[in-house]
């Protein structure tokens, strides 16, 4: 920053030093938020690999085996994201520190700052759980599951953050960033994770490989090599194009994309171009010129509303009617119910400016209640409309399993969901160049990366609490059953995503997990049939998400989402009316709540002119109330 504004200065004329540093501040924040942005999208390309080592694994096992190999692979994500948020981050990337291990950003704590954001975590999050996804092809289809989730949270809570701290961290001992002359003066350069994230997850399951020992018939009595064939070519092929186009955010965006000044310049001549181009075309368009993006992704969005109520009423209904219903859904009802909450005269929008439903109206921030739960309602009713399918229950009326044909599909349908929701939930923001203070690093880009953060472990909360009740319940370990509960939790999250601190996003997970697993026994006892359990995935954790958000929702955040309005924040975070107005506090509340003192000090005269200010400010309320 001091060599920008010293270029900068002799160029700008009177006030030179001022005007540097502010158009210097400008090119900072963007600079920060391009980075940022890159980091996440990065990221997400990483995390799209788990569905490659998914179905190369699955394809590679024999069919006896394909159930499991694809739950440990749904789960290495699921204990990655709550274990490395819990420690791995910080034995990683906690510096200052020792040269063997880090100590500082527990649970994210102090983060963002100057040196992490948000994006970093969740960029180091999917390189920690595509080393558990190399180690679990290594010990498939002999390994007790209970073993592997306690190898797995052991792998990317503890292992690979330390080895990563060794190489990646400035101070760690053989880092190719440290400043001495230890190893050479060079470090060991391992840019993207040759030694990292593959030698790792090499290393791990070679060690458990050796531990097991070899799958029964391997070898033959004399021990030559017989071929275990894989059942599925197509699925191994699937999983290699699924990893090769990972691999572009796993190499590429080690980079970090920092940027300086004159890519700066750039992006704000672009932003300017912008400008003129849409006032050169608003003659001929008229209105919402620049700005198609915002009804695309509002066609997203709709569709995706859509797409939860055919699940519901699936197997048995007539194809003209499903047209109907379909184009009713996103022609009429999606469009009123958005119009409510995210319009800015809607009458439950949270973008009001006055004091309507308790001056906050309600936060959805990217669709707990107008997708999902507008979803899960026309599901539920199409389904009560159409009655269950038949077989669903015998002539006693228990509950007859009619299960889907392929958990392989669950599965790759549940990881293309869970890439997508990363453009649902921090896609929301318009915007992520503007800053909140600036120079300090901090600005809706942080937010964007928090609202990532929030909806991953709000996912991988929901998938571990339903693999354990579920397990508990029915004694198994059901693939599917994991898949659901991971999306009853991000449909919970999405209303309050972008104004929860991270650890609340476990809370809320945790919480879908047993609305979803309540709303099927509740289902089952009604006789309620819904072949993907959308009514109760979408509609009942999406209902849970808004009142989660009116619990926890942080005042800071919401401030920083909801700007230039009045706000008022989660109850259990000191919102909803829990203060007096500091005039109140000071004249006390006997006289301003109460209608007198309790204890008369004065005399009548002083008296009437305790009550006459009492009058006052009842009648002139302050504005800082809560």
């Amino acid at each position: 920053m001091a060599t920008c504004s010293a270029d900068l200065a002799p160029l700008l004329g009177p006030n030179a030093t001022a005007a540097a540093d502010y158009i210097c501040n400008k090119f900072s924040d963007t600079s920060f938020a391009v980075d940022n942005t890159y980091l996440l999208f990065s990221a997400y390309l990483v995390f799209s690999m788990q569905l490659g080592f998914a179905m190369l694994c699955a394809g590679s096992v024999r069919a006896k085996n394909t159930m499991n190999i694809m739950l440990t692979n749904v789960l290495d994500a699921a204990i990655g994201g709550l274990f490395y948020y819990l420690f791995g981050f910080a034995f990683a990337f906690g510096s200052p520190s020792n040269g063997f291990i880090g100590r500082h950003h527990f649970a994210l704590r102090s983060v963002p700052s100057s040196s992490f954001d948000y994006s970093n975590f969740l960029y180091q999050w999917a390189f920690a759980i595509a080393a558990a996804g190399i180690t679990s092809g290594s010990i498939a289809e002999r390994t007790q599951f209970v073993s592997y989730l306690i190898y797995s949270s052991f792998l990317t809570g503890f292992v690979y953050p330390v080895v990563s701290h060794w190489f990646w961290a400035t101070d760690g001992w053989a880092s190719a960033s440290r400043a001495d002359d230890f190893l050479f003066g060079s470090g060991v350069i391992d840019f993207a994770g040759s030694g990292v994230v593959h030698v790792v997850g090499g290393v791990a399951g070679l060690w458990g490989a050796l531990i097991e020992g070899p799958r029964i018939g391997r070898f033959d009595h004399s021990g030559r090599s017989v071929a275990l064939r894989g059942h599925s070519a197509t699925l191994v092929v699937i999983g290699t194009f699924m990893l090769w186009f990972g691999w572009y955010g796993f190499n590429p965006g080690s980079a970090w994309c920092r940027w300086y000044i004159n890519s700066a310049k750039i992006t704000y001549q672009c932003k300017v171009t912008g400008q003129f181009l849409e006032k050169g075309f608003s003659h001929q368009l008229r209105r919402h010129v620049g700005r198609f993006h915002h009804q695309w992704r509002q066609e997203g969005w709709r569709e995706v509303t859509a797409g939860i109520t055919s699940g519901s009423i699936a197997e048995r209904t007539q194809f003209v009617s499903y047209l109907i219903y379909s184009s009713f859904l996103t022609g009429f009802v999606y469009p009123v119910v958005s119009h409510w909450f995210w319009a800015t005269d809607g009458w439950a929008s949270a973008l009001r400016t006055d004091d309507f439903l308790f001056g906050s109206g309600v936060i959805d921030f990217a669709g707990s209640g107008v997708v999902h739960v507008v979803g899960g309602v026309a599901g539920l009713w199409g389904a009560l409309i159409e009655g269950p399918r038949i077989g669903r229950f015998d002539h006693s009326g228990r509950s007859v399993a009619l299960r889907g044909h392929s958990a392989t599909l669950v599965v790759i349908g549940t990881f293309m969901l869970w890439f997508g929701w990363y453009g649902f939930n921090p896609g929301s923001f318009n915007k992520i160049s503007s800053f909140y203070t600036s120079g300090n690093y901090y600005g809706q880009w942080s937010a964007v990366g928090r609202t990532a953060v929030t909806t991953t472990l709000a996912g991988c909360t929901a998938a571990l609490t339903t693999l354990f009740g579920k397990r508990f319940l029915t004694g198994h370990w059901n693939v599917t059953d994991v898949c659901n509960g991971l999306l009853g939790g991000f449909a919970a999250i999405t209303a309050g995503c972008s104004v929860v601190e991270p650890w609340a996003a476990i809370i809320c997970g945790f919480v879908a997990a047993w609305v979803l697993i309540s709303c099927n026994k509740l289902a089952e006892k009604v006789k309620f049939d819904d072949p993907l359990e959308a009514a109760q995935l979408h509609g009942g954790c999406g209902a849970w998400g808004i009142i989660f958000t009116a619990l926890f929702a942080s005042e800071k955040y919401v401030r920083e989402v909801y700007p230039s309005r009045p706000v008022r924040y989660g109850l259990f975070m000191g919102g909803g009316g829990r203060l007096i107005s500091a005039d109140d506090e000071m004249a006390g509340m006997d006289l301003t709540r109460h209608g007198g003192l309790a204890y008369v000090y004065h005399d009548e005269d002083e008296s009437q002119k305790q009550g006459t200010q009492m009058r006052k400010i009842e009648s002139h309320p302050s504005p800082s109330s809560v």
